[in-house]
């Protein structure tokens, strides 16, 4: 088993990319004290907000949930016209080929 220099030897920007980590950690470790950063506990007010956003999104998607169904049925109603249309001329079509086909038989 041999091994190869690429794959046993870490590439200079490898090396270069960690020692960036490493400076940038120990920049924030020295810099920054614990009490410095924000806390993590979500208190009554903050829920609330929370509970505002999420009562309003639940509103808007019942309103959008409303609107999509009346697009829905107003597409489906078209389709059924389009539909009702086509066939209506491709009898109409048949028809007039029959009846052209009948006088070309009686000329």
């Amino acid at each position: 088993m041999s091994l190869t220099v690429s794959t046993s030897v870490p590439s200079a920007l490898e090396v270069y990319t960690t020692m960036r980590y490493i400076n940038r950690l120990l920049h924030y470790i020295l810099h920054y004290s614990p009490h410095d950063l924000p806390g993590v506990r979500l208190y009554d007010g903050d829920l609330q907000v929370l509970m505002t956003l999420l009562r309003n999104m639940d509103g808007k998607l019942l309103e959008f949930g409303s609107t999509l169904a009346a697009i829905t049925r107003n597409v489906r109603d078209l389709q059924q016209q389009v539909s009702r249309r086509t066939s209506l001329s491709s009898r109409r079509r048949q028809s007039d080929v029959t009846s052209t086909t009948t006088l070309a038989r009686d000329v």
